[in-house]
């Protein structure tokens, strides 16, 4: 049974500042833990159920499970309504590889919405992109939020914290910047291997990115729509869907 100081480390985690100095993250939910833990590249360090749930923990962690009551669990989820299974793990350490010009990468200049940064994850994971390169100023890719909405899709997609500008000013693939001005995207014959920028929701893509982005594109608006841009999400998965045509 975790003490009352243990059940209160592991509720921090779901500030960025204990997530750094743990080098520990949270997940929470059935189907995101048992995709979890059928890889290798996050490890559980610790996993909690209550009564209910005992049954859904994964095999291969059934040594170090412990059941919880649905008060202790209530006090170390960063949920208003706990799934009822919890996983502490050790935030991976990835390495951004040499560029490969064969390879689709996707970029994220100052995505800062959680939900948005999990979609786009479980997104590449669905279309096979294997890294996600952010910003500095994305938001954290360990929030409880953009974990959820990962449903899983963490343990299979590497994502990189750089200095975006000048990763991207020494990248030898074509860098595909998303504009409202860009050339139409249905237009384009698009090479199998390119890094595809993604900008913050509000603003687009940031002038210091802008100038290293070689090709400028844009999803057309059709008939008399009046909206002005397409939720950052909604936009990676039509491109992804167009490049992977």
């Amino acid at each position: 049974m975790p003490s009352k100081a243990h059940i209160k480390n592991i509720y921090s985690l779901k500030d960025k500042k204990s997530r750094q100095i743990s080098q520990l993250f949270t997940i929470e939910g059935i189907k995101s833990i048992k995709e979890i833990a059928t890889e290798d590249t996050i490890v559980i360090k610790e996993l909690y159920a209550v009564p209910s749930m005992a049954e859904n923990i994964p095999h291969n962690y059934s040594n170090i499970a412990q059941i919880v009551s649905p008060e202790e669990m209530k006090q170390m989820s960063s949920q208003s309504t706990p799934e009822g299974i919890l996983a502490v793990c050790q935030i991976p350490s990835h390495t951004l590889h040499e560029w490969d010009k064969d390879t689709l990468y996707i970029a994220l200049d100052g995505i800062r919405d959680p939900g948005n940064l999990g979609t786009i994850i479980r997104l590449a994971d669905w279309f096979g992109v294997s890294d996600v390169i952010c910003s500095m100023d994305t938001v954290d890719v360990y929030n409880p939020k953009t974990i959820a909405s990962t449903m899983g899709s963490i343990a299979r997609v590497r994502v990189h914290y750089v200095d975006l500008a000048t990763t991207l000013s020494r990248c030898p693939v074509p860098v595909y910047g998303t504009f409202l001005n860009g050339e139409n995207v249905y237009e384009e014959l698009l090479p199998m291997g390119a890094v595809m920028v993604i900008g913050n929701e509000a603003h687009g893509i940031s002038p210091a990115i802008e100038a290293v982005c070689r090709e400028r594109v844009t999803i057309p608006r059709f008939g008399d729509s009046r909206t002005e841009s397409l939720n950052a999400a909604m936009a990676t998965a039509i491109l992804l869907g167009l490049w992977r045509r």
